[in-house]
């Protein structure tokens, strides 16, 4: 009877987290940063990472899948699976000076399967966004004489997605190796309405921009012991990528706006494409995107059911193109993250003493400079705290991993946009052995 009940839970939730991979694939944002460049870059981390302050570099898990290294992708137990899924939840209020606003994004957000392959090695598959655009923005120009002059309608949704394909060995005892190939695939539409007041005319440009393209990770993860005490060594890298996305902008205006007998005029047209025919094609409207360096260092040390995680993470934004129709300046992206999770008893009879629990913290300078308006960038700030708890059912394959964390993201500059912000994961851990043979007296 148990083992029907776990090929139930199983199988049905196999079934909802493939049939939410379209969810993932068309997930939604709702955050005026991510007018930048491609949008908010979302992380990679699972809840358990999440919930340890994103840390985990240097983590080797035998409950959890790791993405944050693909050498960790070796510590599969054997014959042992893990399939893992998200449902996150995040709100925000976003606030300038005496203005507010609310926002609430809920959202499958990854679904990740990983296996070994042998007793030394293991693979992962997974699907996640990789960034996410959603704003709507007015900005009111005003003639000298401090009467409005025109106004500016910005919005953009769309992003991209990134499913990934992981493999981890360990060729020699203690080091671990791996890799992590990415295919990074969406659209990003971003609108401009200038409405020039006292004119009956709003002028719009269109831009479409759609991506297919791969991109490559390493890992390592080295491990020893001193006395009672297992410490790991982690590092991780993405090198320089260029993107070549097909673009498309389409520039018209639309007339006729007081008597409602709307009338729309395209301006001009211009489409570059990787491939295919063109309806044209120009040299003057093709950004390509570049994706930065990568480059993370993280230490793990685990002693009698505590362990400890430190990482430093550096993205060189700086050090690329932006790709954005809105002017600002990109700075290198540094993180410091600090995790801390504690399992009591895992054989114990008592339930509280077999629930894993977890708490964190991240400084982060973000890769985004804020323009104010004397034409001074500066620089956008997050700190974030975090908790969670994973929560095993008892005669069950299932976990639940619950994690917590409210941040702050802000310039220190009074008259620029500051986000507060709670984000609530409910995370879902099926693991289970398969190719097990079944004894009979």
């Amino acid at each position: 009877m148990q083992n029907k009940a776990k090929i139930f839970i199983g199988s049905l939730l196999v079934f909802l987290c493939f049939s939410s991979a379209d969810i993932i694939a068309q997930h939604l944002s709702s955050s005026p940063y991510s007018r930048y460049g491609i949008g908010e870059i979302y992380g990679k981390g699972v809840t358990h990472n999440r919930s340890m302050g994103g840390s985990g570099i240097a983590l080797q898990s035998d409950v959890s899948i790791n993405p944050l290294n693909p050498a960790s992708y070796s510590a599969f137990q054997p014959k042992s699976f893990t399939l893992e899924t998200n449902l996150k939840g995040k709100f925000s209020q976003f606030s300038v000076e005496d203005n507010g606003q609310y926002n609430r994004d809920i959202n499958i957000d990854y679904l990740v399967f990983g296996f070994p392959v042998t007793e030394w090695s293991g693979f992962t598959v997974g699907i996640q966004p990789y960034s996410t655009v959603g704003y709507e923005i007015t900005d009111v120009s005003k003639s000298s004489d401090n009467s409005p002059a025109y106004t500016t309608y910005y919005s953009g949704e769309g992003g991209l997605n990134e499913l990934y394909f992981g493999s981890g060995i360990e060729p020699i005892d203690n080091l671990s190796i791996g890799i992590q190939g990415s295919y990074l695939f969406g659209k990003i539409k971003n609108s401009i309405y200038t409405n020039f007041l006292g004119l009956n005319t709003i002028l719009t440009e269109k831009r479409k921009t759609t991506f297919s393209d791969l991109n490559i990770t390493a890992g390592l993860q080295y491990s020893f012991s001193i006395k009672e005490t297992d410490i790991t060594i982690g590092t991780n890298f993405s090198n320089k990528r260029t993107l070549n996305p097909d673009q498309e902008l389409t520039v018209g205006r639309i007339s006729n706006i007081d008597n409602q007998n709307l009338t729309f005029k395209q301006i001009s047209r211009i489409v570059n494409k990787t491939s295919g025919d063109t309806i044209r094609k120009s040299s003057t409207y093709n950004k390509n995107v570049e994706l930065p360096m990568s480059l993370g260092f993280g230490i793990s040390v685990n002693t009698n059911g505590f362990t400890i995680l430190a990482d430093y993470r550096t993205e060189k934004w700086g050090e690329i193109g932006t790709f954005s129709s809105i002017e600002n300046n990109m700075s290198n992206m540094e993180e410091v993250s600090l995790g801390f999770s504690y399992l009591p008893d895992i054989y114990s009879t008592s339930y509280w003493k077999i629930i894993h629990y977890k708490f964190g913290a991240h400084i982060r300078n973000t890769r985004l400079q804020i323009r104010d308006e004397q034409e001074n960038y500066h620089g956008l700030k997050e700190y974030g705290l975090h908790s969670g708890f994973m929560l095993p059912i008892r005669n069950s394959s299932l976990l639940i991993n619950l994690g917590f964390e409210a941040g702050l993201k802000t310039t220190q500059v009074n008259s620029l946009l500051e986000e507060q912000y709670f984000t609530i994961n409910l995370g879902l851990i099926f693991k289970d052995q398969w190719f097990r043979k079944r004894k009979f007296d």
